[in-house]
């Protein structure tokens, strides 16, 4: 009886360890999958070939780090704003109030992604900025509607 506890699980043991393998050597030979190291550029970025990644990546490390404050302060902004719907009594003016700051953070933080992307593609060849263009264009910007709208009667 040990015996025959013993071989199913080690056929157990097999079949798991080779299902294992097998899912591991899948997602190595699939172009696209597991882990994009060009995940971490902007989308606009990722055009370009490697070595040129690898050469603007210093500048858009320090965008990007030039971007945290303005990130933060944008979700301190949105904390703000749930405390204030949640607030007792419910004041219009506040919510309005934390509405307006939010929209001036945004602002900032548009200003402070364009720039970012001005000096970006400011460092680009012709034939690159060409390339970006033509990829932008190519883009579906567009997002599938949603599944159901919230009903909104009493």
């Amino acid at each position: 009886m040990k015996s025959k506890w013993i071989t199913v699980l080690l056929i157990t043991s097999i079949c798991v360890n080779l299902a294992l393998a097998g899912y591991i050597v899948g997602n190595r030979s699939i172009p696209g999958s597991g882990f994009d190291p060009t995940r971490s550029y902007p989308r606009w970025a990722r055009m370009l070939p490697p070595e040129r990644r690898e050469v603007l990546w210093p500048l858009m490390r320090e965008q990007r780090t030039n971007m945290r404050p303005t990130m933060r302060a944008l979700r301190k902004k949105h904390r703000e704003l749930r405390s204030t719907l949640t607030k007792k009594p419910f004041n219009r003016d506040t919510l309005a109030a934390t509405l307006q700051e939010i929209r001036t953070q945004l602002g900032q933080v548009q200003s402070q992604t364009h720039a970012g992307f001005i000096e970006f593609v400011t460092h680009l060849s012709d034939e690159e900025r060409d390339q970006l263009a033509a990829d932008m264009a190519h883009r579906k910007h567009r997002r599938p509607p949603p599944r159901h709208a919230p009903n909104l009667e009493p």
